[in-house]
């Protein structure tokens, strides 16, 4: 802040003095200095930060006046949504390594759960007039936030639906399922519930699941059938089989 008021003294000086040179190199060094200080704010938006910290970043991306009020809502969620998608990557990185789809869809859908949430309550604590006329007119989806959170979304679902076919038990899926249910019904207390989307890939996979199972133990009977031996009948049994046919005058059959 003491930075921002020294930049606008030097303008508010120049303003007053134009026909002094050094002037005009004092205030060529100050905006080179503004534009390294809006590279560290920026940078810091795309970090761990909490609200308090935010709302402080904001407020001096406010007094630099490079952006206006609709470039700053979409700076700030090109910001954050960095520092999602890092904290994704660095997820899946870790999850490459072990190679375990289960612990990679479980982490990913944690991190959604509490990124997402944190970034659209800190949306809406900056830029409290989020429902107005010019926040509706920027996207035709409801807005900027709920454009982003929409795409999010999107790509939550397309990532889980490729994800689940390489989980090969039940109880993975549905843990896998209790665990994205359970973040629809978080993000919902913000109106983002998509569980309603949930239903399709987990119903293909469970049904792909049952067919495989299916296909396994009838090609497992089929083996059992062929490789069982058929013994004749013994000599003392079939005698007797024989006299009780010819008392009933034919074929014995089944009931």
């Amino acid at each position: 802040e003491e930075a921002l008021d020294l930049a606008a003294f030097s303008r508010r000086l120049l303003a007053r003095l134009p026909d002094i040179p050094l002037l005009h190199d004092l205030v060529a060094a100050v905006d080179a200095c503004e534009q390294q200080l809006l590279h560290q704010l920026l940078a810091k938006l795309q970090s761990n930060i909490q609200l308090p910290a935010c709302l402080q970043v904001i407020g001096l991306l406010r007094r630099l006046g490079r952006h206006t009020d609709a470039e700053l809502r979409l700076e700030f969620l090109h910001c954050r949504d960095a520092w999602l998608q890092a904290s994704i990557e660095e997820s899946r990185s870790a999850a490459a390594s072990s190679a375990n789809s289960y612990s990679h869809l479980c982490k990913f859908t944690d991190l959604i759960r509490m990124h997402m949430f944190e970034i659209v309550t800190q949306y809406r604590a900056i830029f409290l007039d989020f429902n107005s006329l010019q926040e509706d007119q920027a996207s035709e989806e409801g807005g900027l936030l709920y454009g982003w959170a929409h795409g999010r979304l999107t790509h939550y679902l397309a990532v889980l639906s490729k994800g689940l076919p390489n989980l090969k038990e039940g109880n993975q899926i549905a843990s896998v399922l209790d665990k994205a249910m359970y973040c629809g019904a978080y993000l919902g207390r913000e109106g983002l519930d998509f569980r309603g989307c949930l239903a399709p890939p987990f119903e293909s996979r469970v049904l792909g699941l049952l067919q495989a199972g299916l296909a396994a133990a009838h090609s497992a009977f089929e083996a059992a059938l062929h490789s069982h031996l058929m013994t004749p009948m013994p000599p003392a049994l079939k005698s007797r089989y024989e006299e009780a046919s010819d008392s009933v005058g034919g074929a014995l059959h089944p009931p």
